[in-house]
């Protein structure tokens, strides 16, 4: 019996989540990101540990687009199976590369600073071409250990009608 698992499951229950695959399941020392693929209609939710995160350093070789790329893969297996343990690796530095690398993160640690915990919101979007991904960064901050499943809701559709009104050549 694992008692970190079973208090994570339970805590994400009475919030509208469940467990399924996690990362890290301390909410309480992690950063949650929330995952809404547009493309197939799925919801998910995974944990960044806090420490891990912080010591990650940023690698501005990497180009956006293999990580973006890389997560998108991952969600695209996430429909079929539960990542293997190296596959789940690469996705997690992948989503830290990603995540430190954007101006939502930056923006973020100039007024929170560096250690505050975040909740990122991480609208997906498909294109015309056939594997290609647009991924939209929304981030927040919230003294819940996890937010709602309504609160991801509804911060997720507000970023989607900002992106179809501001960003329209994102769904031609």
């Amino acid at each position: 019996m694992n008692f970190e698992k079973e208090l994570a499951a339970h805590n994400l229950a009475h919030f509208g989540w469940q467990l399924e695959e996690f990362n890290h399941t301390l909410l309480n020392e992690s950063h949650v990101v929330y995952f809404r693929d547009f493309r197939n209609i799925s919801e998910r939710v995974v944990t960044l540990n806090k420490a891990s995160f912080s010591d990650s350093t940023i690698r501005t070789t990497t180009k956006m687009d293999h990580l973006v790329s890389v997560i998108g893969d991952s969600i695209k297996i996430w429909k079929t199976r539960v990542l293997h343990p190296r596959e789940n690796a690469v996705f997690t530095d992948a989503l830290t590369q990603y995540i430190k690398n954007t101006m939502t993160y930056r923006l973020f640690v100039q007024v929170e600073g560096p250690d505050e915990r975040f909740h990122m919101i991480i609208n997906i979007y498909g294109t015309k071409k056939r594997n290609e991904v647009i991924i939209r960064p929304v981030i927040t901050r919230s003294e819940s250990l996890i937010l709602t499943h309504e609160e991801f809701r509804n911060f997720s559709e507000n970023a989607f009608i900002h992106d179809r009104t501001y960003n329209s050549c994102w769904f031609k």
